[in-house]
């Protein structure tokens, strides 16, 4: 039996509740875009765009949102979605985050519903970008998206941390893109790509090893069953050049700056000073 208390308590959350639960109803994710940029150095530009249905005239939620919200705890809070990372806060550390809601478009008075294929008004589309930075944790070895290997001189092997991403998983931890999900990596543009699996949606010959491509996509519904990905970059032989030269001046300036820097030095002038009047006397 509920107490008065207790009734009037339900009496008055009641239609907040369900005001709530109409409002969140009447925004779906309708597609979602994970575009991975790879750097040279194993860090990633991550770029995610959610798109958005948003009916029964909840533009102004949007709106709203787009002007106060810049976390996604905040569009999560408006819109009712499953706003997050997708990425395993375990493997990657996330940095610089920027969440930009891009303004309302297609938007129309009356349309079929997606989803009930019913007709509804005041429909709209909204699109909410989130980019950041990924990069290894720092201190935990082998974390990251990629974790790199310098095996040979100017060579880099870098292999996928399957760990790193975070989409729905089968009962067996292969990851699963839904219908209306779109994974794509950019690599490095020298890339030599040494293992890949599964094929992807752009790559008509996957024989390995596969030069020049540098973007790879997958979209769903697909499971990536036995998900990996290793590639090369080789520094050209003029950067070693460069690389040697850099380091050797370094190396001098840090004796000259030591303590013996100034017997170095004298010993220099005198070094040089004895080849000249040496070479001037062989003249005479």
């Amino acid at each position: 039996m509920f107490s008065l208390i207790q009734t009037m308590r339900l009496a008055f959350l009641l239609p907040i509740l369900l005001l709530a639960s109409a409002a969140f109803a009447d925004f779906r994710q309708t597609h979602l875009d994970v575009v991975i940029d790879v750097k040279s150095d194993g860090t990633a530009v991550v770029q995610e765009d959610l798109r958005m249905f948003i009916d029964e005239g909840n533009s102004v939620i949007y709106n709203t949102a787009m002007a106060k919200a810049n976390d996604i705890s905040g569009w999560k809070a408006a819109t009712g979605l499953g706003i997050r990372y997708h990425f395993n806060r375990d493997e990657v550390d996330i940095n610089e985050v920027v969440i930009r809601a891009q303004p309302l478009d297609t938007c129309s008075q009356c349309q079929i519903s997606p989803d009930t294929h019913e007709l509804v008004c005041q429909t709209c589309y909204g699109t909410l970008r989130i980019t950041y930075i990924v990069t290894p944790i720092s201190g935990k070895n082998g974390s990251g998206l990629f974790t790199l290997d310098a095996h040979k001189p100017r060579t880099t092997n870098y292999t996928l941390n399957r760990d790193a991403l975070s989409f729905e998983a089968t009962a067996t931890g292969e990851i699963v893109l839904d219908e209306n999900t779109e994974l794509v990596m950019f690599l490095p543009s020298d890339a030599v790509i040494t293992k890949l699996s599964p094929k992807p949606e752009n790559l008509a010959d996957s024989r390995l090893p596969i030069y020049g491509a540098d973007e790879l996509m997958w979209k769903g519904r697909t499971t990536l069953a036995a998900f990996q990905l290793e590639f090369q970059t080789e520094e050209p032989l003029s950067q070693e050049v460069m690389d040697f030269f850099v380091s050797l001046q370094r190396q001098v300036v840090g004796l000259l700056y030591s303590p013996q820097g100034l017997a170095v030095a004298i010993l220099f002038v005198v070094f040089v000073i004895t080849v000249i009047v040496l070479g001037t006397r062989k003249k005479e």
